[in-house]
């Protein structure tokens, strides 16, 4: 069984994929909105939830559970066309996913934003974020997604990006050369 934490978790929707899944467990999940938390309660009884800024969480905090998958998906309203598209506190919270990721040491991460994420700064932001998954030893795949394509009653484009760790076989031989 896959373990999963979800940070910026809201309601619980990135989760809610996952929770349905005989394979998945949800172990924990952590939201700075009260409400939120109580929403992702009601949808997620299983999981725990930790309510506090994301900035507070850090090892003594968190269940001593090894994750396997991290979701997350840092506010938006930064990255949206129909926001200001400037580079304030929220748009620099994906510091904070890369933070918890160095933290949990997933085998996997799943990253969801607005797709206006691709075009901040003219490609810039986007090409950083994921150049950051890369240094830290993920293969990255991403694509554009529509919620509606997947049974979600509403048209939600996101850009969603997934990261694997590197893993190499064991060496099976080992030769001595002169």
């Amino acid at each position: 069984m896959y373990k999963v934490a979800d940070i910026f978790c809201g309601a619980g929707g990135l989760s809610y994929g996952f929770s349905v899944h005989p394979h998945f467990e949800l172990i924990w999940a952590n939201d700075i909105d009260k409400d939120a938390i109580l929403s992702y309660q009601a949808n997620h009884k299983e999981a725990q939830t930790i309510l506090c800024d994301i900035m507070q969480l850090h090892c003594h905090n968190l269940p001593c559970v090894p994750i396997d998958i991290l979701l997350g998906g840092p506010p938006c309203q930064s990255y949206s066309t129909l926001g200001k598209r400037k580079m304030d506190e929220k748009a620099n919270l994906f510091k904070e996913y890369l933070r918890l990721l160095d933290l949990v040491k997933p085998k996997i991460f799943v990253f969801e934003n607005v797709v206006g994420l691709m075009s901040m700064q003219k490609g810039q932001l986007f090409k950083q974020i994921c150049n950051a998954f890369k240094e830290r030893g993920y293969i990255l795949e991403h694509a554009i997604l529509n919620a509606l394509d997947y049974g979600v009653p509403q048209i939600r484009e996101r850009v969603i990006l997934v990261g694997a760790l590197k893993r190499f076989k064991q060496k099976s031989h080992s030769f001595l050369i002169f």
